[in-house]
């Protein structure tokens, strides 16, 4: 099953809002924030506001595919790898989980 989602760098976390699933060939709409198991929103990456080199927040976003092997109201899922195109320069920041990293999806 594949998820596609908004993807947004602020200060050190990865914030993804899922708006569609595609399944048997066609897109259904989603509205679903990804929370990591800190119960935060968006994914824990340490060091990321000091990588991206800016002041505040990176202030560009992105939509790439997640990959999840299921889908649910409250998911703890897989999540294989997210991708982010940062703005402010014509850098590509890229950020990767293990497969198996644990997250969880929430109706907004």
């Amino acid at each position: 099953t594949i998820l596609y989602a908004i993807c947004q760098l602020s200060d050190d976390r990865l914030r993804l809002t899922v708006r569609n699933l595609q399944l048997g060939g066609q897109l259904i709409p989603l509205d679903l924030d990804v929370y990591d198991t800190d119960g935060s929103a968006g994914i824990n990456v340490p060091g990321l506001s000091q990588n991206a080199q800016v002041s505040g927040q990176v202030r560009s976003s992105a939509i790439q595919g997640v990959q999840l092997p299921g889908i649910g109201g409250l998911a703890n899922s897989v999540i294989n790898s997210a991708r982010m195109g940062a703005s402010n320069s014509l850098r590509q920041s890229t950020i990767r989980l293990k497969a198996g990293y644990n997250l969880f999806l929430k109706a907004q």
